[in-house]
């Protein structure tokens, strides 16, 4: 281990001797800060003491204080002893041994003696009556209400109930709230035709409905008639005049019960590329999958009201 002089320090991060700093020149740490010893100098208060010490010390040392005395100061006291005291003849009383008894406070003992607690009260006060009214009162209370209960189900059995007849249910669409059109609100009954349609709405606007076999491509109707098909799929040809832009045109397949099967529906405002102005002439088409042996019926409605009706066969 190499030696080192007063002013070098050895560093304990790298422990390799460092000249004293406040890091160390071969690693960079810190360095604990240097401690700087001096010779012992007394301070001029020391020298004031040592002074009075030695005054003391040449006083030489202090006076004896004399002992106290053993015995006590003062004279002991003495207590003087009682003398004869005279007997003095008591007077009689003028009231007898049993009367000596105050009236009034005999009168507040008995009115104490009768007092009684709130609760204590309460609790003698229901004594066995009042027990027995209740008991009776419960039980007339029992026989009303048996007696109410007897006239009302008497007067239920007198009153005769109304029998509903049932009315038969009507196969019709579901009516709608109609969307406005430019002109008057479509009346709440429009009946189609016997022979499917058209029916004319106030309007103006009309409607006629085709089965195709083949998917339709023109104004002109189907290219081949779909009236019995023996196919799983049919198309539906729908022409229609004084369409509106807020129409909506749903074809509802229904089945020889009259229930609601599957419905198509197009929106000429979202779904059609329309062209001319309102009113407008066009057609449309929609196509019915998944069909099984059974007669069908198509009705067009034109929002929520019926506009025209078609039928056709699938053979099995």
């Amino acid at each position: 281990m190499s030696t080192r002089d007063a002013d070098e320090i050895r560093c304990r991060t790298c422990f390799r001797v460092t000249p004293w700093a406040a890091f160390c020149t071969h690693c960079g740490a810190a360095l604990p800060a240097r401690q700087v010893y001096r010779t012992f100098e007394p301070e001029p208060e020391d020298a004031l003491l040592r002074g009075a010490q030695s005054a003391r010390e040449a006083a030489g040392p202090p006076a004896e204080i004399p002992a106290l005395p053993d015995e006590p100061m003062v004279a002991p006291f003495t207590q003087p002893e009682p003398g004869p005291v005279a007997e003095r003849e008591m007077p009689p009383s003028p009231i007898e041994p049993h009367d000596t008894f105050d009236p009034i406070d005999r009168f507040r003992a008995e009115a104490f003696s009768e007092r009684e607690l709130p609760e204590e009260r309460a609790r003698r006060g229901i004594g066995p009556l009042a027990i027995v009214a209740i008991v009776a009162l419960g039980l007339m209370a029992l026989g009303m209400g048996v007696v109410l209960s007897g006239v009302v189900s008497g007067l239920a059995r007198a009153t005769p109930t109304a029998t509903q007849t049932p009315q038969p249910t009507a196969t019709a669409a579901p009516s709608a709230t109609i969307a406005p059109t430019p002109s008057s609100t479509v009346g709440p009954s429009l009946t189609p035709l016997p022979s499917g349609g058209p029916v004319v709405f106030p309007d103006g606007f009309t409607a006629v409905a085709q089965p195709c076999t083949d998917m339709p491509t023109s104004a002109t109707g189907c290219d081949s008639s779909g009236a019995s098909i023996s196919a799983t799929s049919l198309w539906i040809w729908v022409g229609y005049t004084h369409g509106y832009s807020v129409d909506k045109v749903v074809a509802v397949l229904i089945d020889a019960t009259g229930s609601r099967l599957k419905e198509n529906s197009i929106s000429f405002a979202t779904d059609l590329n329309r062209t001319c102005a309102d009113p407008c002439n066009g057609w449309l088409r929609y196509r019915f999958t998944g069909l099984v042996p059974g007669n069908y019926t198509v009705w067009i409605e034109r929002n929520g009201q019926l506009a025209a009706t078609t039928a056709f066969t699938v053979s099995g």
